[in-house]
């Protein structure tokens, strides 16, 4: 799951890798290297830590492992910015359930507690 914020796409090199799977390009950070004995060279331990914006190729959405591997990443500004978001949005779902509460009541000839009932699916009307 990638975080609702955006963070500086990191230039490649110095572990960091890009990997474009079915479109989407990925940031892939090289956290160690492992001796395979089979064909007797290193292989790169790579993990995503997020997916770069479609719209601005400077940015990308880091994921849970971006934190665990950045811990020293500033996200606070824009993790502020996406509560409010995220607060807001959940005010107007509210405003739009109690709408839609009110609308059933006022076109129906059925109490309010029947017409509650019925938008939790308990009911037939």
């Amino acid at each position: 799951m990638y975080l609702n914020v955006t963070v500086a796409t990191p230039p490649v090199g110095n572990g960091i890798s890009h990997k474009s799977i079915k479109g989407t390009k990925y940031v892939y950070y090289e956290h160690g290297r492992r001796y395979d004995s089979k064909r007797g060279y290193t292989v790169p331990q790579t993990t995503s830590i997020g997916k770069i914006c479609e719209e601005d190729d400077s940015v990308m959405y880091p994921n849970a492992n971006y934190l665990k591997f950045f811990p020293e990443a500033e996200l606070s500004e824009d993790l502020e910015r996406a509560k409010e978001d995220y607060k807001l949005l959940q005010e107007e779902k509210k405003k739009d359930d109690i709408k839609k509460i009110t609308e059933a009541y006022f076109k129906s000839k059925r109490t309010l507690d029947e017409v509650l009932n019925f938008l939790k699916g308990k009911a037939d009307i």
